[in-house]
């Protein structure tokens, strides 16, 4: 099941996770999709750069308190020609999605797709989240050669606790 909610995190949160992102070097901290992402999701994909949030940290706590407890926070980083084939996150009960670009035109790429009897887009809203569950089937569609870098948050969620 896919559900869009705008506006998931609230005026605080969003602050500090934009005001975090802002002071950091990604080249320096992030890791690279094409070096820990299964093969059957990069396909030709350029780079996503990924930074693991600290389960102590002030924004990891920040996130939870709005979305629900979180196995695991990330900070995703699409660069041109990037995107995720089609796939389920099959270890998890929950994943959540939040876009963080302040604009997004569609016709630059990243699309949400997910498999719901027919293929659905959602396209990326400042502080919009997605939330799947039970193990929908989904892809982002490949940003553009000349798209702004993408920025995302990606939660993911063991249990069945409810975002």
């Amino acid at each position: 099941m896919i559900e869009v909610v705008d506006n998931i995190l609230s005026k605080d949160t969003l602050t500090k996770v934009i005001e975090h992102n802002n002071k950091m070097n990604m080249r320096s901290l992030c890791a690279n999709s094409l070096h820990n992402w299964p093969e059957e999701i990069i396909h030709f994909s350029k780079e996503v750069l990924v930074y693991i949030l600290d389960k102590n940290s002030q924004e990891f706590k920040l996130i939870e308190k709005d979305i629900g407890k979180c196995s695991s926070v990330m900070y995703y980083y699409w660069q041109p020609g990037s995107y995720i084939a089609w796939h389920h996150d099959k270890f998890y009960h929950n994943a959540v999605t939040i876009y963080l670009n302040d604009e997004w035109n569609y016709k630059d790429g990243g699309l949400f797709q997910y498999m719901d009897k027919d293929i659905k887009t959602i396209i990326p809203k400042y502080n919009r989240g997605v939330i799947q569950t039970d193990l929908v089937q989904h892809s982002t569609t490949i940003t553009t050669t000349d798209s702004p870098i993408r920025k995302s948050i990606q939660a993911f969620q063991m249990d069945k606790e409810k975002t």
